[in-house]
């Protein structure tokens, strides 16, 4: 059964005005967010995260309806209180990840308040992918660069070697016709890793799939990232050696087509289920 016009509007007007607070009261982590995603090359697809967030909660809008259920006020008010103890401890222990976390928090509080439990939870992947905001701390993001730098680097050589073009690996160096290519930060895929991952989630919660297969495939983007960028990284490592005075742009060219390939990548591996008759959507997709 759905709502009346008025009581939706009703609901719209009370979620905008608890909105307004959430971002009056939230402002300090919500500002120092906005502020790195402008100020950092990478941690700048923090802004393209809402919309992404809004685009999932389009496709799921079908799923909207119904009238707002009694347990929506009790959990509304159990993440408000959980949001504010958040932005303390995080504040007062300066833990940015609890403080930034927070407004976040709030958020759901508020959705689930105003709209109810129910709602909340139909949409909540749309709500979910907000949480990519939070900035990784710089020693989590050392951990994970590190071993993503030594990884793009020995593929990227083997792949050179078996190719034929003769490469030379040194630590973090490849050595093309007596021209020395780092595989720094910039290159291991990190910088992109990100918007990878907020991209891939968009493309996963998009399609009528299988809640099994969504996790699947939410389970190898990491692989497929990794896929990516080796996939980059061998023609920008030729272009050093070789063609160095095209090599930024096919550096830059080749950064920009790893999304799209990582989407046609995961697009192989659902056309590859399906071509072995595995189970994948929910019912028939148009597509296949």
């Amino acid at each position: 059964m759905w709502p009346s016009s008025r009581s939706w509007l009703t609901r719209a007007l009370g979620c905008c005005g608890l909105s307004l607070l959430v971002l009056v009261a939230f402002r300090e982590p919500l500002w120092d967010i906005v502020a790195r995603g402008r100020g950092s090359v990478e941690q700048s697809y923090t802004l393209m995260v809402p919309l992404v967030a809004l685009y999932v909660m389009l496709v799921r809008r079908s799923r909207i309806g119904g009238d707002r259920d009694h347990a929506g006020a009790a959990i509304g008010a159990g993440l408000m209180v959980l949001a504010w103890a958040l932005l303390l401890i995080g504040h007062d222990r300066d833990i940015l990840v609890l403080w930034h976390a927070a407004p976040f928090v709030a958020i759901l509080g508020v959705v689930a308040a105003v709209y109810g439990a129910s709602l909340l939870w139909r949409l909540l992947p749309g709500f979910l992918i907000l949480f990519a905001m939070i900035p990784l701390p710089g020693s989590v993001r050392l951990r994970i660069a590190q071993p993503l730098q030594e990884l793009a680097t020995g593929v990227t050589a083997f792949l050179l070697e078996l190719a034929g073009v003769p490469a030379v690996r040194m630590g973090n160096l490849i050595e093309i016709n007596g021209a020395q290519v780092a595989v720094g930060e910039a290159c291991n895929g990190m910088r992109l890793l990100m918007p990878l991952a907020v991209v891939m989630y968009a493309f996963v919660f998009s399609l009528p799939l299988r809640g099994s297969v969504r996790l699947m495939l939410l389970a190898i983007c990491l692989p497929v990232a990794l896929v990516s960028n080796v996939i980059r990284l061998v023609p920008t490592a030729v272009s050093y050696g070789y063609f160095p005075r095209v090599a930024t742009q096919v550096h830059d060219l080749a950064g920009w087509l790893m999304i799209p390939l990582a989407v046609l990548l995961l697009l192989a591996v659902l056309r590859a289920m399906e071509w072995f008759d595995l189970p994948v959507a929910r019912y028939r997709l148009a597509m296949a």
